[in-house]
């Protein structure tokens, strides 16, 4: 039997792998569901999820002892998702000023849909509408992971409604 990358590096600090495999077993899924409407396709979340539970080796042993660990790696996962935006957007910034374009794949259908429902709104708007409706957070266990007022969150919620339903994503 071998020894994983992350069994090691979990060993070496003295913490139990087992737990570790466990959460990762459960929360896993969980992360990618969340980051998938955010970021518009299942491929890009799984790789961000992924990203996420690496920078939470080296942190298990202190983050495995919080009342929600699930929550940090959402928020590191999201800001992932952010800085991976961004750096995307410069990029094709840069791509549209040279003289010839390289093809970009075009994503999945399921990519699609939410691309074309979320797309026009803000990262913020995004993430309130996920966790509240394909996570079924209430608006107080929101504003309590994002550190906002939960009145921030009511309006977030509704202007991203309302951006959706203008363009005929929703239905009231």
């Amino acid at each position: 039997m071998t020894v994983g990358v992350t069994d090691l590096a979990l060993t070496q600090r003295g913490v139990g792998v087992d737990d570790f495999t466990v959460f990762y077993a459960s929360s896993f899924p969980k992360l990618v569901g969340y980051l998938s409407p955010i970021v518009g396709g299942r491929a890009e979340a799984e790789d961000l999820a992924q990203d996420a539970f690496v920078r939470l080796v080296p942190r298990w042993e202190r983050v495995h002892g919080y009342e929600d660990p699930e929550a940090w790696l959402r928020s590191v996962g999201f800001r992932l998702a952010v800085s991976r935006w961004r750096r995307l957007r410069v990029a094709a910034r840069h791509l549209a000023q040279q003289p010839s374009s390289p093809t970009v794949a075009p994503p999945d259908d399921e990519a699609l849909v939410v691309i074309e429902l979320l797309g026009p709104l803000s990262l913020a708007h995004r993430r309130v509408l996920v966790l509240h409706h394909a996570l079924g957070f209430s608006v107080e266990e929101i504003a309590n992971e994002l550190g906002i007022a939960p009145g921030t969150v009511k309006s977030r919620l509704s202007r991203a409604r309302a951006a959706a339903l203008a363009q005929g994503g929703l239905r009231d």
